[in-house]
């Protein structure tokens, strides 16, 4: 079944991981058979199954998660923003926070003019941000990955493609790949490619243009028959990581009234949601519900200063791509 969201492109009709290498069907099967066992509705699919369903037999095979979809994130937070406004919250856009006064009042000196803002409590939402804030700055690591989009591909164009279930879907690449068929049939295409700047660079310092050039390769690899389609926009954006992969919520600071809700690894869209329900719980004293997640307070393994940091990061992202082109 298909569940449509009012106006954000919500679609919940599952998604497939698709297998990469032949040597990693066994691990699949096997994951799928122990996530029977937990409970978990999780289907392996043939490579032929997998063809089937995506129009494409570059995968080994893949598996069928039905609890999970696609949502247009631009449209998810426009939707948000408008709820929000419904119950009376004002939102300051453009006022970014360049240094925060810890205190049992905390001060924080905000956008352009420099102007104070005092508060009781504040929460920090701000991911890969965060280390410029001075908080978890060695656990935390900014990760710049990127997407492009097609223009609209005509129906006889998509239907030699033979991507005729929509379903979206990654890869299991180290560096993955994911891919989403939007309903104006358009490809977003991503990943496959991640970098990362001295000293916790926010700027974007690398080059579109080839990573453009690696997206619209593995495009042609995937749908062969698309290879002549141009992307409308390529863009950049970055995700908070750290060493372990784990996602961290909690309190902070001298006087315990910092909240975080950060290091979603690439899961944000999911994570966010989740996380603002254990902060609401925490904020109002029921964090009992949450002490024994194994992501509450979570203790972010140490990422070393620079110039450790950046040859780290650089060493590890460059033996991600190696093993994925093995």
């Amino acid at each position: 079944m298909t569940a449509e969201g009012n106006g954000c492109d919500l679609i919940l009709d599952g998604f497939l991981h698709t297998i990469r290498k032949e040597e990693d069907i066994d691990y699949y099967e096997e994951y799928v058979e122990k996530a029977a066992r937990l409970g978990l509705p999780l289907e392996f699919l043939t490579a032929k199954e997998t063809a089937d369903e995506i129009g494409t037999s570059v995968y080994y095979g893949s598996v069928y998660d039905p609890n999970g979809g696609q949502v247009h994130p631009m449209k998810l937070i426009h939707l948000l923003k408008r709820a929000v406004f419904k119950k009376g919250v004002t939102i300051f856009e453009n006022s970014p926070v360049f240094s925060i006064e810890e205190g049992e009042i905390v001060q924080l000196t905000v956008g352009e003019k420099r102007c104070e803002v005092r508060a009781d409590n504040i929460i920090l939402a701000t991911d890969a941000y965060t280390s410029k804030l001075g908080y978890f700055k060695n656990g935390i690591i900014p990760i710049h990955s990127q997407c492009a989009i097609t223009k609209t591909i005509s129906k006889d164009k998509l239907s030699q493609a033979g991507w005729k279930s929509r379903i979206p879907y990654f890869d299991s690449g180290n560096e993955l790949f994911h891919l989403i068929l939007t309903p104006d049939n358009r490809i977003c295409i991503g990943g496959g490619n991640g970098e990362y700047f001295f000293n916790n660079g926010n700027h974007y310092q690398g080059d579109l243009n080839r990573v453009a050039d690696l997206l619209a390769g593995e495009l042609s690899r995937i749908y062969p028959v698309l290879s002549d389609i141009g992307f409308e926009s390529v863009w950049n954006g970055m995700l908070g990581m750290t060493s372990d992969g784990e996602p961290a919520v909690g309190v902070t600071g001298r006087h315990q009234n910092i909240y975080y809700a950060l290091a979603y690894n690439g899961q944000g869209i999911v994570m966010s949601y989740l996380f603002g329900k254990i902060m609401a719980d925490i904020f109002n004293g029921k964090k009992s519900l949450w002490e024994k997640s194994p992501f509450y307070c979570h203790p972010m393994p140490f990422i070393p200063p620079e110039p450790l940091r950046w040859i780290g990061a650089k060493f590890t992202l460059s033996y991600y791509r190696h093993l994925d082109q093995k």
